[in-house]
């Protein structure tokens, strides 16, 4: 964000990539499977640093924050 990196860009580099560069499998969005999901209070397309806002953090569908 500081280089002048627009945060849609930051946020798609580094949720959309790393399944590329790891060889980690795509996920799916469907009823029923495991959820990884990161819930965050704000908006990190105004503020980047909204990220570090964390509310709740699921893996595999078990809430762990």
């Amino acid at each position: 964000s500081e280089a002048g990196i627009p945060n849609l860009d930051i946020l798609k580099t580094a949720t959309g990539h790393p399944h590329d560069e790891f060889g980690i499998e795509e996920g799916i969005i469907q009823i029923g499977a495991p959820a990884n999901i990161v819930l965050i209070n704000g908006n990190p397309l105004q503020d980047i640093s909204m990220l570090k806002n964390i509310e709740f953090i699921w893996k595999k569908g078990q809430i762990v924050k």
